[in-house]
């Protein structure tokens, strides 16, 4: 059977981060018809999918720890119930505050395995300058008592207000002393139409200059790896065998199906995404309309621009035997220009084509030599 990985999406949060432009608000006064859309949903496309086998399932949002109780262990039965199952990876996203022993252990029962939780930072003072609600020591905490239970991912940001290469380190030394085997290291961006974006720009929020912000990234990228963390992506970071395998099938461009408001999909060779207005999806799915606001067929010469994109963000690289058998091909011949030119940036062997770590940040640049 074919792998396929699940993501659904809860777009309901507590309180909205200053810098958060996802699909999600803090009004839950429909959240009970919501999960059953989702449950719908998931039926539906179950459908399709009989050649198919569920290895990775991945809750995510928003704030998924705030459902009701019952919520996520009902999903995961509506799964295990409608589709062929062998799943290696369970994920559910949260934050600290919201992280209950009750939540836990409902988890637990629903076979969940990973938890990635948002931290962002462990100043108190900048959590409070991005809208987060949860401080240093709820968040210490709640690492320590889930790395007991799951496999644990810990976010953080750099770049954030406040901000500097000795509090970015910090935040890495702290996360790493709870046991945490998995982070994921981003650098801020400053989405247009978020509160932050309006601070920024009305000067009520200053920010970390771009060299000062690659100096944070560098030293907990730096700090990371002498202490038993790879990084087997960008932004990635894991303890060997812990790396997430749901997003590593985002990466490797194995088919996916998207359920919620705004979840995007990649089946049978094309990409959709569901609309965004989570009122408006809830209506259509109970009414058994469609939900797409996107859909496209990906030409051949598509799929392979996306296989290098996404290929090259992997410390691995690029699977040139997969990149041949599946489009009939030889890499090396047909790229031959592109790996000429990117020589001095790539690892090129007959297996793999990688960017050397020292040019992750001209990735974008690198890419643009094969597409």
């Amino acid at each position: 059977m074919k792998p396929l990985s699940v993501y659904i999406h809860v777009p309901f949060c507590k309180s909205k981060c200053k810098y958060c432009h996802f699909t999600s608000d803090c009004n839950y006064s429909d959240v009970f018809s919501y999960i059953k859309a989702l449950e719908v949903e998931l039926v539906k496309k179950s459908k399709h999918c009989k050649n198919h086998c569920v290895n990775t399932v991945y809750i995510g949002g928003g704030t998924p720890t705030t459902l009701p109780d019952g919520a996520v262990l009902r999903l995961s039965e509506v799964i295990k119930n409608n589709f062929n199952v062998d799943i290696k990876e369970f994920t559910i996203e949260g934050n600290p505050e919201s992280f209950s022993i009750i939540k836990q252990e409902e988890y637990i029962k629903s076979g969940i395995n990973r938890v990635s939780l948002g931290v962002q930072s462990t100043f108190d003072d900048t959590l409070k300058a991005i809208g987060r609600i949860h401080d240093r020591d709820q968040a210490l905490t709640t690492l320590e008592r889930l790395s007991r239970d799951f496999s644990v991912n810990a976010d953080m940001i750099v770049g954030l207000p406040k901000s500097t290469k000795d509090r970015a380190l910090t935040t890495a030394k702290e996360l790493l002393s709870t046991g945490i085997s998995h982070l994921s290291c981003y650098s801020l961006q400053v989405e247009k139409g978020t509160k932050l974006y309006h601070e920024v720009k009305e000067d009520k929020v200053n920010l970390p200059s771009e060299d000062d912000t690659v100096e944070q990234y560098d030293a907990v990228c730096d700090y990371l790896t002498s202490h038993g963390f790879s990084r087997y992506e960008i932004s990635n970071f894991a303890k060997e065998g812990k790396e997430s395998l749901h997003n590593l099938s985002y990466w490797n461009c194995t088919e996916y199906l998207g359920i919620g408001a705004s979840a995007h999909q990649y089946f049978n060779g094309r990409r959709t995404s569901n609309i965004c207005d989570k009122e408006k999806y809830t209506q259509r799915v109970l009414l058994g309309q469609s939900t797409q606001s996107y859909h496209t067929k990906l030409t051949v010469n598509e799929q392979k621009e996306e296989r290098i994109m996404l290929g090259l963000r992997l410390s691995r690289g690029i699977d040139v035997k997969r990149f041949n058998e599946d489009f009939n091909c030889d890499f090396h011949k047909e790229y031959e220009t592109a790996l000429n030119y990117g020589k001095n940036y790539l690892k090129i062997t007959e297996d793999s084509i990688s960017v050397l770590p020292q040019y992750f940040y001209v990735l974008n640049s690198i890419i643009q030599y094969f597409i």
